[in-house]
């Protein structure tokens, strides 16, 4: 029969281990975002400037490299981008089904649909 006090101490032990374990192998295992390449400029201009069109470095164009432009009233896709290829999204399609703002133009995660800004735009009409 085992000691009491190695019953007490025996988890302790096992559970530090998988912590120090589980430190060292995200230390180890972590993956740096990749620099980005310099591709030169966009064969034309894109109609919104912001975040996913910028060189520097930025946690949510790291998070979504690839945009689409989506007119929120008709689910149109104006234009994209696509970061890492410095090139429009070959195939754009809105994908998912969250409310778009009819009063402007959204940005789009071009992979999962997700709204992640709405851009007021001029003269569309306000909903």
């Amino acid at each position: 029969m085992p000691h009491p006090l190695a019953r007490l101490v025996a988890p302790v032990i096992v559970g530090v281990a998988a912590g120090i374990g589980a430190v060292v192998a995200q230390s180890v295992l972590v993956r740096r975002a990749p620099a980005q390449p310099s591709l030169g400029a966009p064969e034309r201009p894109l109609p919104f400037q912001g975040w996913w069109s910028s060189d520097a470095s930025s946690p949510m164009a790291y998070a979504h490299p690839a945009v689409l432009f989506v007119d929120g009233a008709t689910r149109t896709v104006v234009d994209s981008w696509d970061r890492r290829t410095r090139t429009r999204v070959p195939n754009p399609r809105v994908v998912g089904s969250e409310h778009l703002s009819i009063g402007g133009i959204s940005v789009l995660d071009a992979t999962t649909g997700d709204v992640l800004q709405t851009l007021p735009v001029e003269g569309m009409a306000r909903g």
